[in-house]
């Protein structure tokens, strides 16, 4: 266990095996911050019962002790907070819930959904949080790919724009492969050796 900073943040490998999976790599972050509350960021990469691939997760939580008793005050996936109190975690809020090859839980299918069915209009800034892309990339996309008139000018029926998106999420998620699995091999690196 390492102590490091002004702020006394404290740092610690965890490893366990239940019948729920195993944690292949974790590690938590504790800093002490207002009015007595202590904050601690986990990180993880578990290969839980059932799923096909281990899972990044990155979490949080604020503890108070009050007559001597530990109490839980707020919990989560509270990765703006994470990341405003551990900026060094920045990397394991953006690859939460991606397996251990980075690549983002359905890509695919969350991908498409959110351009093309999750509402009336294409949900650029989730597609682009999911892929871990600036938002511009995917607007791009969408305007001069997906949504381009054909060859005689023509704006493109709702069966050739759903054809089209279905194309560019399956053609980038294989583009950003190796980018994801370095982004990985960060974010084990960082739960493994601390930060």
């Amino acid at each position: 266990m390492a102590t490091t900073g002004p702020l006394a943040t404290t740092t610690a490998p965890l490893a366990s095996t239940g019948n729920s999976g195993t944690t292949i790599a974790a590690r938590k972050w504790t800093r002490k911050i207002a009015h007595g509350k202590q904050f601690t960021a986990t990180a993880a990469l578990d290969h839980l019962a059932g799923n096909e691939r281990p899972l990044f997760s990155n979490t949080a939580a604020t503890t108070k002790i009050v007559f001597g008793t530990e109490r839980y005050l707020m919990g989560g996936a509270r990765h703006t907070e994470i990341v405003r109190v551990f900026p060094q975690l920045q990397p394991l809020a953006e690859i939460h819930l991606a397996d251990d090859h980075g690549v983002p839980m359905y890509a695919v299918d969350n991908g498409y959904f959110w351009l093309v069915q999750a509402a009336d209009a294409p949900r650029f800034d989730h597609v682009a949080s999911l892929w871990r892309v600036p938002e511009d990339t995917v607007r791009g996309a969408w305007e001069n790919v997906i949504t381009a008139p054909d060859q005689d000018g023509d704006a493109p029926d709702a069966a050739l724009i759903r054809s089209r998106a279905r194309t560019y999420v399956g053609n980038t998620s294989h583009a950003n492969l190796a980018r994801w699995q370095r982004e990985a091999d960060a974010a084990l690196a960082l739960i493994r050796d601390g930060a």
